[in-house]
């Protein structure tokens, strides 16, 4: 089997469809097979995927779990049950565009030396319907790059299945409790192996309100800023990568905080910060701002109708 494609899905009967199809739709000399880990949906996603298991039982393998374990773990077990070369991961509500099996492998069989390669996306908004006009994405592929921030959407990845064995063996994902699969492994890319970042749009990412990326309630992006910090902390020991990453770690806590209307938060955070952090001029004017109790409703009411009006 020279490609395994993971798909992951969770409550997607609206789209799972439409991810199937695009790796089925697929124009590709090499082999590859179909891994989707549904984790125990409560609509009809599982029953969408069963049909297509039935109508192509040489390229879909489903796996129904019987209970919910989280989309961190759902996705590191399925990864355990692939069989190719090279694998590719795509989430349940996004879709690949033509071309993406056949350019990035063929990539990869010429440079061995090449880890993991991705490219760009192009955004549709769930609530909208729009696509964005412009691919989005990051060129980065040096590690101290990827320690700001994950250049490689996860739809857009291609790597090779033995060097993820060998992450998983090394690393051990499953006990750190980390709320993203593809960030650490990026990171460990980067570290001991190479990376190649593709100008080509190979997928469509989908806009979702109350998604892991996009999340709708302060606790749940708080706790994946937190998660974020830590993966990039367990990556370096370098005290100037680590005082760099503790800062931005703070202001985007901060910047939690000032997108979600608490204005009471946002003070109590920036006051800690100054104890180690200078304000920036922009910083200032927003701490002043918020001590007028009607601006943070003014900002709930921004920040909800702009994150998804694309």
């Amino acid at each position: 089997m020279d490609v395994s494609v993971l798909i992951i899905s969770y409550n997607e009967e609206k789209y799972i469809a439409q991810a199937l199809e695009s790796v089925i739709n697929q124009e590709t000399k090499y082999s590859y097979e179909i891994v989707v880990a549904d984790d125990c949906s409560t609509d009809n996603t599982s029953n969408i995927i069963m049909e297509y298991a039935s109508k192509y039982p040489d390229k879909i393998r489903p796996i129904l779990r019987p209970q919910n374990v989280g989309p961190f773990h759902n996705g590191n077990q399925a990864m355990g049950l692939l069989t190719g070369k090279y694998y590719m991961y795509l989430e349940g509500d996004d879709y690949w565009l033509p071309g993406k099996i056949e350019k990035q492998i063929n990539f990869m069989e010429r440079h061995p030396e090449i880890g993991m390669c991705y490219g760009q996306v192009f955004s549709e908004n769930e609530r909208t319907g729009v696509l964005s006009p412009q691919k989005t994405g990051y060129y980065s592929t040096t590690f101290k790059d990827i320690l700001e921030h994950n250049p490689a959407n996860t739809c857009t990845q291609c790597g090779r299945l033995n060097l993820y064995k060998r992450y998983c063996e090394e690393i051990n994902p499953l006990k750190y409790g980390w709320l993203m699969q593809d960030y650490p492994l990026v990171l460990w890319h980067a570290k001991y192996s190479k990376l190649y970042a593709f100008d080509d749009a190979f997928a469509v990412y989908r806009i979702r309100e109350g998604s892991l990326s996009h999340p709708d309630k302060l606790e749940k992006n708080l706790a994946f800023t937190k998660s974020t910090m830590d993966i990039q902390k367990f990556f370096t020991s370098d005290e100037d990568d680590i005082e760099k990453i503790e800062r931005i770690y703070h202001n985007s806590v901060a910047e939690n905080y000032w997108i979600f209307g608490d204005m009471k938060g946002f003070r109590e955070c920036y006051k800690s910060c100054l104890k180690k952090y200078p304000l920036r001029r922009l910083d200032k004017l927003k701490y002043v701002l918020s001590f007028f109790p009607f601006f943070g409703s003014i900002i709930k009411v921004y920040v909800r109708t702009r994150s998804f009006k694309m």
